[in-house]
């Protein structure tokens, strides 16, 4: 019945408007997220929010960035989770089973350990891509490691790689991400990014972008604070 309100108005288009909410839209929509949450539904809306699907959609996550803060979770958190490309499904149990996943992992002794690692390799990328900018899709090419911890750490990236963007299973992602924490570093030690050969040197910010996308499918670490 809330979903059905919800797409008549936004289809003939009754949107609230500022603090206008005549029809009682928002708490429509609170309580669709309320209850998939709480009844433990495993339902994809995409589908069913028809020709509305692009404002509706907007619209429903709005209101489960207000569902979440109002749950205590961490906002940095809920960012984290809920960018625009982590949404092509619009399934709330799934995106809030990860935000707590997530929550609880970067509490966790783990997620500690694994932030450090992870902000090194980012902020590499960052200024790299400030300084010079340049395309990064492209295949790693395993000839050009010069040291086995490069090896090394692509073995591991493969095995996250497999988790990328799978809602169903955030605990082996997030096991996976653990495995890199030692790679990461021992890569770091033994090798310098910026090598003099302009091979290599693209080949390992291809190897550290190939990890920072593979988090990123996850979630977009960067928003998360301290």
């Amino acid at each position: 019945d809330k979903l059905d309100m919800l797409t008549s108005f936004f289809s003939i288009g009754k949107k609230p408007t500022g603090s206008g909410d005549p029809f009682g839209l928002r708490r429509a929509a609170l309580g669709v997220i309320r209850i998939l949450d709480e009844a433990e539904i495993d339902l994809d809306l995409t589908p069913i929010l028809g020709s509305t699907q692009d404002d509706l959609l907007a619209f429903m996550t709005d209101r489960l960035h207000v569902y979440c803060r109002d749950r205590g979770l961490r906002y940095d958190v809920v960012r984290a989770v809920m960018q625009p490309d982590q949404l092509a499904d619009f399934n709330v149990l799934a995106i809030i089973t990860r935000i707590r996943a997530l929550d609880a992992y970067l509490t966790h002794h783990d997620g500690q350990r694994f932030m450090p690692a992870w902000r090194r390799v980012h902020s590499i990328l960052v200024l790299e891509q400030s300084t010079s900018p340049a395309d990064r899709d492209g295949d790693i090419d395993i000839q050009l490691f010069s040291d086995q911890t490069e090896q090394q750490l692509y073995d591991a990236l493969l095995g996250l790689d497999q988790h990328a963007g799978d809602f169903s299973n955030d605990a082996s992602k997030l096991a996976a991400m653990t495995t890199l924490i030692e790679p990461i570093n021992a890569f770091f030690e033994a090798v310098k990014v910026n090598d003099d050969d302009q091979n290599i040197r693209n080949n390992r910010l291809q190897l550290l972008s190939m990890m920072d996308e593979a988090v990123r499918s996850f979630a977009h670490l960067a928003e998360i604070e301290g």
